[in-house]
């Protein structure tokens, strides 16, 4: 299926929505990852903000997250937290009565201080998402969630992201971004943040979209090839 120059058109709009409503940081974050950059403190960070962004309200995990870090004691090292593992459990527990997760957050740093954060990282790099989804809590939308933000180009299939793309004709959100990304020379994993995002912001996204894809599907279809 050949993404038409109306939809890479509206991404771009959508894009620029959201940089004017005060987010061109994050596009800033996401565009720059790069995982051969990766380090055992931002693997640790990156898993615990998951994990507690499962399934609650993204103001929610902005405002207990720096509570759970100190808990951690700041993610300064796998083997600091081992070495304190009651103590960072007891404290994390009381800013967040959630004892799944938290234990999830836990046994990931404790695998690390087993196996070394040289070895997980190489066998993310290696088996990607299958080895992040051994893992508790990393189902199908946290696993490719985590994978984005440490710094793989992938897209996370979140019902934001399904809905989108199924307005637009597509069953899956992976090849609607990787074939987006191809055409106009972007990121998977950035195209996954900018819609997300610009669903967050526009409440009525579903219906925006869908009378956007109403008007444009009849129009001829041109292979993309455009630059924000």
């Amino acid at each position: 299926m050949v993404i038409s120059e109306r939809i890479a058109h509206g991404y771009f709009f959508a894009k620029h929505y959201i940089i004017s409503k005060g987010f061109g940081n994050e596009i800033d974050w996401q565009d720059g990852l790069n995982y051969d950059q990766l380090t055992e403190q931002k693997i640790i960070h990156e898993f615990t903000w998951v994990i507690l962004a499962s399934g609650m309200n993204d103001k929610v995990v902005r405002k207990i997250f720096p509570l759970v870090k100190k808990a951690m004691l700041n993610f300064e090292s796998a083997r600091k937290i081992h070495n304190h593992r009651d103590k960072c459990l007891y404290d994390a527990m009381k800013v967040l009565n959630h004892r799944g997760k938290i234990q999830a957050i836990l046994s990931f740093i404790e695998y690390i201080n087993v196996h070394s954060f040289s070895r997980v990282k190489n066998q993310i790099k290696i088996n990607g998402i299958d080895f992040i989804q051994t893992f508790s809590y990393m189902g199908k939308a946290t696993s490719y969630h985590f994978a984005k933000n440490i710094g793989l180009n992938v897209a996370k299939p979140d019902r934001h992201l399904i809905r989108i793309v199924n307005i637009l004709g597509y069953d899956d959100p992976h090849t609607f971004c990787d074939e987006l990304a191809n055409q106009i020379n972007e990121k998977a994993s950035l195209i996954d943040l900018v819609l997300w995002r610009y669903a967050t912001l526009d409440k009525n996204y579903v219906e925006t979209i869908s009378w956007f894809y109403e008007k444009t599907k009849s129009l001829p279809q041109h292979r993309a090839s455009l630059s924000a």
